[in-house]
């Protein structure tokens, strides 16, 4: 799934030795390893096709019980720098989540945790340097969709803020490459009693690695 064409960083270089003798050291252990990377393009296009019709449902539950929204109101107050600089800041945000949630899982919170863009695509990432189980791996993969598109959204319905459910759309659909990579991770079938998860050093996905 390597993207032959992107020029390695010297971060992602480093990575991808630790990432070596972490391989080494489970396949000595007697672990299989399964691969569950993606591309950049396929996690941007299947992505966003799945996350269309969850998009579709928000609309449609927000302006059945918000049936007399005024866009002209926030029309004429937005100032679109301010729009820019919120998503800006709302993507840090989003990275962010990811690198605090699993870091409390390796229990020393972003010392194994890693930030970065692929800049040709224009795709920032955050990525675990250690193995996490399934579920932790699956809660810090969703919880920046959670906290920053589906709790807004809960509460843009019940206040009818036509603002906050706008940043809860983009924000839910922000985490679509992570839904897809939720979805890879539950169709792995995998009857192993132990099993880890763990982040690859460039590509958009993990590895796992089973005994």
């Amino acid at each position: 799934m390597k993207d032959k064409n992107r020029k390695l960083t010297k971060s992602e270089l480093e990575r991808s030795l630790e990432f070596e003798k972490t391989k080494e050291k489970f396949k000595n252990q007697g672990y299989k390893k399964t691969d569950l990377t993606i591309s950049v393009e396929r996690a941007n296009i299947q992505g966003t096709l799945i996350m269309l019709p969850i998009i579709l449902i928000f609309l449609l539950l927000f302006f059945s019980i918000n049936k007399n929204t005024n866009f002209s109101e926030i029309y004429k107050s937005t100032n679109p720098f301010l729009i820019f600089g919120l998503i800006l800041f709302l993507i840090v945000i989003h990275e962010l989540i990811h690198g605090l949630t699993w870091g409390f899982f390796t229990k020393d919170i972003l010392k194994n945790i890693r930030f970065g863009v692929i800049w040709n695509m224009l795709t920032p990432y955050c990525t675990c340097l250690k193995p996490l189980s399934r579920n932790q791996y699956i809660i810090g993969a969703a919880m920046p969709t959670i906290i920053l598109g589906i709790l807004p959204f809960i509460i843009s319905l019940i206040n009818g803020n036509i603002s906050l459910f706008l940043i809860s759309l983009f924000m839910t659909f922000a985490g679509c490459g992570d839904l897809l990579i939720i979805i890879n991770i539950i169709k792995h079938k995998d009857d192993s009693k132990e099993i880890f998860y763990l982040d690859h050093p460039t590509d958009v996905g993990l590895i796992s690695f089973s005994k």
